[in-house]
């Protein structure tokens, strides 16, 4: 993309120049704007009115927040998981097919069991194996601790000097770095996936692992797999499936991994509803 500038069209309005269009400029030229859109008499108006509304919309739950930075904020994962390995990625935040970097994030099975690495850190493991080709509820929230829990119960607590995820770092299901852990891609069944940016309470991820309510505070993600297709929705979070084949999950459907098959999640909601909204203001007042 060209540097962005302001100039003067013919009729003398201020507007912005000098952006490539894209095939997502076509297509948001040729649909129905979002519901956060609020046009104005000016794209600066119409910006501002537009972030105040996408603001009120996230709030209520009605649009996707940003998944959390695995690093420099609160957060909990958690996913109903089936397999008779004693390794492999649940979820991680690593360098996609790259080499595993400084303060990259995952959390995976070692000899059965949840565990959690921080790059060139150190590692948190449980002591609760869950490696028995049976299903299994693992969650693990981060506060000043990170704590462990399976099957609604808590399992274990302990603490790592965890920094912001790196640059250029991207949240994946079933699937670490090329080279860490080993075996990296997770071998078996992974079903109802949530992401929270918040540490849940130990009653809160029981009620998730319980199913006998909703905790929607916080939720940043959750992807269900009911769709078999490739791409599904996770709180407006799009991910896409690498390989995973839709299976029987532990609820409706879920996704069966291979070893080297994944889900890519986005990087940031945010960055991909303000581009969204950029190319609005272009299209109406470029």
């Amino acid at each position: 993309m060209r540097d962005t500038f302001l100039c003067r069209n013919r009729f003398g309005q201020i507007g912005l120049r000098g952006f490539v269009i894209t095939a997502a400029a076509v297509a948001v030229a040729s649909a129905a704007a979002p519901e956060y859109y609020v046009r104005k008499g000016t794209w600066q108006e119409t910006m501002l009115a537009s972030r105040q509304a996408m603001a009120k919309l996230q709030g209520a739950g009605e649009i996707g927040v940003s998944l959390p930075d695995l690093g420099g904020s609160d957060f909990t994962v958690a996913a109903w998981i089936r397999t008779d390995k004693a390794g492999g990625t649940i979820i991680s935040k690593a360098l996609g097919d790259g080499a595993w970097a400084i303060q990259g994030k995952v959390f995976f099975l070692r000899g059965g069991r949840p565990a959690m690495d921080v790059g060139w850190v150190g590692v948190v493991e449980s002591e609760t194996k869950v490696g028995d080709g049976k299903w299994h509820h693992v969650a693990l929230a981060k506060a000043d601790d990170l704590t462990f829990y399976v099957d609604g119960g808590k399992v274990h607590t302990g603490r790592l000097e965890i920094q912001d995820d790196p640059k250029g770092c991207v949240l994946s299901i079933g699937f670490g770095a090329k080279d860490f852990p080993e075996p990296s891609g997770f071998d078996g069944d992974i079903d109802e996936v949530r992401i929270y940016s918040r540490a849940l309470s130990a009653d809160e991820v029981n009620t998730v692992f319980a199913g006998a309510g909703q905790v929607k505070d916080g939720l940043a993600g959750w992807w269900r797999f009911e769709n078999s297709g490739h791409a599904f929705k996770g709180n407006s979070n799009h991910g896409r499936i690498e390989g995973a084949k839709s299976c029987k999950g532990k609820l409706g459907k879920g996704l069966n991994f291979d070893g080297s098959s994944k889900v890519a999640l986005p990087s940031s909601r945010a960055e991909s509803l303000n581009n969204q909204l950029w190319q609005l203001v272009r299209r109406d007042f470029g």
